[in-house]
Order: structure tokens, then sequence, then C-alpha cells
């Protein structure tokens, strides 16, 4: 039998031609000659010959990732001279690496090259970059790589991207990115780097140095103009804020899982701490908390500011005044208490009045998962443009009255927040949700969810009528009497799963609502007016884990035929009272059968008791005539002898009364 040419199982799409997950241990023999996208991964191939490719002079992308490569022959690429993308990823080319020394310098015209996850070290990546000067993107992901030695990239002059994520880089020699003077994207993410004690790339637009060992970030003193724009540090071990270039350009630096506690100024005990490093030697001369404070007073270009997840434990105000172009800050999961240390002791008037200015570009602020019990009612004269705020997992506690506004630093009202628009306060343990703590806020998403035992008074969301359009309340246990809602015109998305609701609050038929959760709660039915005031608007619905009366669905039945989608119609029962059995809802058939067993034997039942009780109504009418009739003859007997009984005492001159009853007449003397 002839053996079948893997080329013919391919996918071929003009001058594409796929040949993926074939078992294939070699090219194909048999490639178009005007191919220009070629992909092979994916399968077996264990060599690079040039007799499969030396014909594909048009060829642009090849891809091979994910075979068993571990020998290319010399001279092999040389004719795939308009080649500009190659990915080799996940092969073996760590291999007979000192024979593929100059193997890729052919390619004149290779723009992007892919070498991760081939379990390279330093000297095997140096070897297959000896000599490729057009290449603008590199990736070396998931390899061993455990040293940065200068001269290292010498023979790739022109990248602009380069990955060298998931290695063991624990050393960076100085000098390592001299030659890359055009690098614009380097990602360090996921290495063994313990310390930056000397940053000077200022070529650099993102540098990516997460998830690593980094206690101490510090860049070269310099008067340079750094161009880096993003900086990620998150998932280090930094202690202190890292010290930055005098004059950069940062616009989002990501501080997140550190072990931050302090911002500036840098304590003495956050010095001492710091001096205990290994590495600290390599900046014994310089004086930390003024280095600090002049580095925080050239962030001026900053719009995000991830802190989350550190050790804060005061709300760094003095710091924030710096930053005048801050749009977005993080602070979650850290250990804050307040938010009330508003002014610095050394602080002066006028520099007060210049938090005020600075902090007008302030417009998220996510502050969830600490232990804050209140907001001065003053934050929204520092933050006058806020417009989210996250205080999800914190400990809130509203203010009941107006009277209780005016103390400060003693509740929370939201009072006067003119442009918030997005507000959680879910799982606060919040009991209470008085009047006016909304007036003047134009809220369009509130979270009140898991606050158990919420009870919403009469007046409370009336200040956000006219703008509220997404709302969730569930899991809070609620009562009806609990949810006290007016009439939210604008409201389009309603969440009440997880409460004890056996109505819907009637005052929501006002609005159009698009999307609404009713899961988990005690309803046996939905009101015919609220079905039909949402059933042009409603789009999806969930319903399930209610106890639902199966003999009273027609309410569902209008949803249906409206084609609302109920997301979990499936998993909805519903019981029949009667005999408290629970059925899958959507199983009309057995439904109905069972409801007409049930009307019959509710009207045999009711027939019954009605001729049982006319039967009676006769006996009784029947019983009362008859005593009627004696009594009627008894006192005619008893009239007609009472004149024979009176005359024959008289005769005798003896006066005598008479005493009448059912039992017959006596006389007494």
């Amino acid at each position: 039998m002839a053996k079948t040419d893997p080329a013919q199982t391919c996918v071929q799409h003009l001058s594409s031609m796929k040949c993926q997950h074939l078992a294939m241990n070699s090219l194909p023999s048999s490639l178009p000659d005007n191919l220009k996208t070629l992909d092979v991964s994916h399968n077996l191939i264990w060599e690079l010959r040039s007799v499969s490719i030396s014909h594909l002079h048009e060829l642009e992308k090849f891809n091979i990732e994910h075979n068993h490569l571990e020998t290319i022959e010399n001279g092999a690429l040389n004719t795939l001279l308009q080649l500009r993308s190659l990915n080799l990823a996940s092969n073996r080319l760590y291999k007979h690496y000192s024979s593929h020394k100059g193997v890729l310098d052919s390619l004149h015209n290779l723009k992007r090259l892919n070498l991760a996850n081939n379990n390279l070290d330093s000297d095997m990546v140096r070897c297959y970059l000896s000599n490729i000067t057009s290449l603008v993107s590199l990736d070396l992901a998931w390899n061993s790589i455990a040293i940065l030695f200068s001269g290292m990239f010498d023979g790739v002059p022109r990248l602009t991207e380069l990955d060298l994520s998931n290695n063991i880089i624990a050393e960076i020699e100085r000098g390592a990115f001299d030659s890359l003077q055009y690098l614009r994207v380097l990602n360090l993410a996921f290495n063994a780097i313990s310390c930056i004690s000397s940053f000077d790339l200022p070529q650099l637009h993102l540098l990516n140095l997460s998830s690593n060992s980094i206690q101490f970030f510090h860049s070269q003193t310099s008067h340079n103009f750094y161009q880096l724009r993003k900086l990620d540090l998150s998932q280090n071990s930094l202690v202190s804020f890292p010290i930055l270039p005098e004059n950069n350009m940062v616009q989002y630096l990501n501080l997140s899982r550190n072990n931050i506690q302090e911002l500036f100024p840098l304590s003495n005990q956050s010095e001492e701490n710091l001096k205990m490093a290994s590495w600290y030697e390599t900046i014994a001369d310089v004086d930390l908390p003024s280095t600090i404070e002049n580095i925080i007073s050239h962030l001026t270009y900053i719009i995000e500011l991830d802190l989350s997840y550190n050790q804060l434990t005061s709300f760094p105000w003095q710091f924030l005044s710096y930053i005048s172009s801050l749009k977005n800050v993080n602070m979650a999961e850290n250990c804050l208490h307040s938010i009330t240390e508003v002014f610095h002791p050394q602080m002066s008037h006028q520099n007060a009045k210049n938090w005020i200015i600075s902090l007008r570009s302030l417009r998220i602020l996510d502050i969830h998962g600490n232990s804050i019990s209140h907001i001065p009612k003053r934050l929204f004269d520092l933050m006058p443009e806020i417009e989210q705020i996250n205080l999800k997992n914190n400990y809130i506690r509203f203010c009941r009255s107006k009277e209780d506004d005016t103390t400060e630093n003693v509740c929370t009202t939201f009072s006067g927040a003119r442009h918030l628009r997005y507000l959680n306060l879910q799982n606060n343990r919040i009991e209470h949700l008085p009047p006016n703590v909304f007036q003047h806020t134009p809220l369009y998403s509130l979270d009140l969810s898991d606050n158990i035992g919420l009870s919403i008074h009469e007046g409370a969301l009336t200040e956000v009528q006219q703008s509220l359009q997404i709302m969730s309340l569930k899991r809070n246990l609620m009562k009806d009497s609990q949810t006290n809602l007016p009439c939210l015109k604008w409201l389009k998305t309603l969440d009440l799963s997880g409460n004890r609701l056996t109505v819907i609050p009637a005052s929501l038929q006002c609005s159009a609502m698009e999307s609404l959760n009713l899961q988990h709660n005690a309803l046996r039915l939905v009101d015919g007016q609220t079905v039909l005031a949402w059933v042009h608007s409603l789009q999806w619905v969930l319903i399930s884990g209610n106890p639902y009366d199966c003999c009273s669905l027609r309410w569902l039945n209008l949803w249906l035929m409206s084609e609302i989608n109920i997301l979990d119609l499936e998993n909805t029962h519903c019981v029949y009272t009667d005999t408290n059995i629970s059925v899958p809802i959507n199983n009309t058939n057995i439904q109905s059968q069972y409801c007409r067993q049930h009307t019959t034997q509710s009207l045999l039942t009711i027939i019954v008791i009605l001729i049982v009780c006319l039967l009676s109504v006769f006996c009784i009418i029947t019983i009362a005539n008859r005593k009627a009739c004696l009594t009627r003859k008894f006192r005619s007997k008893v009239a007609s002898e009472i004149p024979k009984h009176i005359k024959a005492m008289k005769s005798e001159g003896k006066q005598v009364w008479f005493t009448v009853s059912s039992k017959g007449t006596s006389t007494h003397k």
C-alpha cells in the first residue's frame, strides 16, 4: 500500500496551510511553492531539513511550536528570505544548541521570534541570537535563564519587545540591556529577582516585575528623561514606595500584594528594616526619607495607583496630595480603620488648600476589605469629582438623622456627593438604611447585598428615584416589611435573591425592568399587575428556589408567551398545597392533571358539606316546629283549666298563685 503524503490531510486556504495535530514526524514533502503561512504545530516533528522547505521562497509566517524539534539542519532556513514570524516554542532546542549557532542569521526580514519553553539557559540564548539584526519581538518565557549578563542581547539590537517571564532569573548584570536602545516593553515577571538597585532604562515604556522577591526598587540618579508609562511591581516583598526616576512619566503603578506599611514619610523603623537586607550596602549612602519625598513630589503623571493587599494602617492623604492627575486609587485589603486623618500636623493652611485642588481629579476609590466604620462628609469636599466608591467588606454605620450628620467622625452619609454614580456597600453589617443618606447624590448603581437583616426605611431611596438603574439586595434575608422601596422609575437591573419576600414590592411596577433575580425567596406567585407591568421590558429573569403554587401559574404563562428568557426554568419547582408535593415547574401536563383532580375533589367536598348542612337545617326546623306545636296545645289546656280552679278557690275564701311550666301547673295557697 502506498504511503499517504501528510500534505493531503492538511487544510489549505489560498496561500495558507494548516497541518496541526496530525502526528507527523517530519514536514510534508510536497508543500506548495506559493505558501505565505505554514502552521505545523502540535505534531511530532524532530528535525528541520532544507529539502522540505528550501522551495518556500514566499513564506512569511512559520509556526512549528509544540513539536519535538531538536535539530535544525545547517542552512535549512537560508532560502526563507521573506520570513517575518517564526514560532519555535515548546520544543527541545536545548539539545545540540552549539551546532545551531548562526542558524537564524540568514533571516534578514525576521521580526518576531518565539523561543519560549525550550529549556534554554543564558549561554544557549546567546548562541541562537548571535546576529538577527532585524528582530523586534522576542519571547524567551518559560526557559531556564538564571542570569542576564552583559552583551547577552548584542545580536538583536533592534528589539522593542522582550519577554523573559517565568524563568529563574536572580541576577541582572550591569549593562545587560545596554545594546537594546529601542526596547519599549520588558517582561520579567515570575522570576527570582530580589532587588532593583540601579534601574537605568530610560527608553522603556512598560516594565513588568510582578511575582518576584523584590524588596527594594531604586533608580539610578540621573537627570535623563525616562519614558516609563507602566510599572508593575505587584506580588513582591516591597516594604517602601519604589524610588522612581526623578523625571518620569509613570501613569500606571501597581504595588499590590507587597509588605508596604507606609508611603510617606519613611519612618525610622521602616528604614531599620531596610538596613537588615543583604543588598542595603548598594544604597547605604542614600538619604531615603528625603529621596522618597523628592520622588513623590514628581509623581505628576500617575493616573492609576494600586496599593491593594498591603499593610497600610492609615489613609495616605499627604502622599496623594502630590499626585495631581490621579484618577483611580485602590487600597483594598489593607489595615485601614478610618480615613479621617485628613490633615498632617505639620501641613500649612496653604498646603491644605492645595490638597483640595490636587484631589479634584480622583474618580475611583476602592477601599474594600478594610475595617472602616465611617466616611467623613468632608471627604467629598476633598474629592468633589469622585464617581465610584467600593466599600465592600467594611463596617459602615449610617447617620440616622441630619443632626447625627453634624457630629464629625461618628457616622456616614453620602449626602452631597454630587458626582457619585457607583457605590458598593456589600457585607457591611448594615441593619438600617435611614432617609437622607443619599441626598443630592445621583447614584446609578447601588449594591447593598450581604447585609443580613437590612431594613430599608421609608424615604431612604427617595433621593435616587430619578437616577438609580442597578440595585442589588441579594442575601439580606429581608422580609416584606423591611423593603420600603419607592417608585424607581429608571431601575433596569434588580437582584432580590436570597431574601424572605412573599411579594414583589408593588412600588416597582413603575419601572421598565430588564433583568431580575427572584431566586430563593418565599414567593407563591407573582402579582398579575407586576407581570403585566414588566412583560414588554423584561429580557431575562431568575425565579428558582421559591415555593410557587402549581395551580396558580398564570403569571408564568404570560412571561413565557412574551418570550422572556427564564434562565433557570429547568431548575424551578412548584408545590401542590393539598399534598405538599414538589414537581418541576415546566412539567405542565402533570400540573394540569393534578390541578384538575384537585379542583374536582374540592367541588365534591363542597357539595357534600352543603348537603349535610341543608339536612341539618331541615332537622333543626322540624324539631323546632314540633316543640312549638306541643307548647300551643299545652297552653290551650292550661288556659281552659285555670278558670275552674279560680272559681273553686274563691268559694273557700282563699288566695291562690299559679305557676305554669312545661311540667304542668302548681298551686300555692
